[in-house]
């Protein structure tokens, strides 16, 4: 009978930590899409950057006019993973 538990119990661990990994990897993709798509964490658009200072600095730098695009080093975002969890850096 403990026989049983304790393979079940390693099926559990298995399956819990496949689900996870699969919420990390959707967590991930869908921070990447709102990046692009000038979207936050709270569903709401990026406020637009101001013409009168922010754009003409960015444009000297060749850095266009999008929030949040300036170096591209959002866009490398990863996942660390471990057993049943994971941290997106």
């Amino acid at each position: 009978m403990a026989k049983h538990f304790k393979a079940t119990a390693i099926i559990l661990g298995k399956v819990t930590n496949d689900m996870v990994q699969t919420i990390g990897n959707r967590v991930n993709t869908k921070i990447q899409k709102n990046i692009q798509r000038g979207i936050d964490v709270n569903n709401k658009k990026f406020e637009p950057l101001s013409e009168e200072t922010t754009i003409p600095e960015r444009s000297r730098k060749n850095f266009g006019n999008k929030p949040l695009i300036r170096t591209g080093k959002l866009k490398k975002t990863g996942i660390k993973r471990g057993r049943g969890q994971f941290t997106i850096k």
